[in-house]
């Protein structure tokens, strides 16, 4: 296994990249892909024990997903093999890593709202008693210093479920590797960062503003949250595999 150091230039393209691979095969993706996007950020309204399931879970979930973009990127036949390829002698560790993830971010979280009780992301809005998302230049000091801890735990699982899954990687071998790789390409992913703002943001106001001069207000948010769901994300889970194709080089192949 061999760790390559890329240049700042493939970020955006690995965006590219895995559009084209959304493109290949999208009946396939997309839904899995909103399946597992519903259940993490849907979770609460589960009990409990199937909560914590779902956080156990999310490693395994996202290798699924990558599979997916595997078999297609190679195209191979979408069967059981190549969706599960890996998880039944890892599911444990992935398991194993769905625990760590929420123990690590669960700490810093609960650290730095007992240093700051204004911490929450979502706050109130009082002439209407709902909730507006925290823009950046409302984050405190101590959301800044929460968000930089919660950094290196994202380096370190960005990689991480595939490492264990396709290589047989032990847990701590499979974050050490992720976030020393994401570490030492730091100038591609700050150029894939900001390319993924740039998609996620511009595409779609431009194309909200073209929805309302022919639909209205809720035809086109529901327009809006489908090409969210069926296109968007599945094009940048295809592109977080397009980034482990092109860091993780191995003797046999190059995947």
């Amino acid at each position: 296994m061999q760790t390559l150091t890329l240049p700042a230039n493939r970020g955006w393209q690995w965006l590219l990249e895995g559009f084209n691979i959304f493109c290949k095969q999208p009946q396939f993706l997309a839904p899995f892909v909103a399946v597992y996007f519903f259940l993490l950020s849907q979770n609460k309204i589960f009990p409990w024990p199937i909560q914590l399931l779902v956080v156990m879970l999310f490693p395994a979930g996202f290798t699924v997903v990558m599979n997916i973009c595997r078999a297609v990127d190679k195209n191979l036949p979408m069967q059981g093999t190549a969706i599960l390829f890996g998880l039944q002698e890892n599911i444990k560790k992935l398991m194993a890593q769905g625990l760590i993830f929420m123990f690590a971010a669960t700490l810093i979280i609960t650290a730095i709202g007992l240093i700051d009780s204004s911490v929450p992301f979502m706050r109130p809005l009082p002439e209407n008693g709902g909730y507006a998302m925290t823009t950046l230049n409302q984050l405190t000091v101590t959301e800044i210093v929460g968000l930089s801890l919660l950094l290196p735990v994202g380096l370190a699982y960005w990689f991480a479920p595939i490492l264990v899954a396709w290589h047989n990687f032990t847990i701590i071998k499979s974050l050490f590797f992720s976030f020393f790789a994401c570490l030492r390409n730091w100038r591609v992913f700050l150029v894939y960062v900001l390319s993924v703002l740039v998609f996620a943001s511009i595409a779609p106001y431009v194309l909200s503003k073209a929805l309302l001069l022919a639909v209205s207000n809720s035809v086109a948010l529901f327009i809006l949250v489908g090409v969210f769901i069926f296109v968007i994300l599945p094009t940048l889970y295809a592109s977080f595999y397009v980034s482990y194709r092109e860091i993780f080089v191995t003797i046999d192949e190059n995947a």
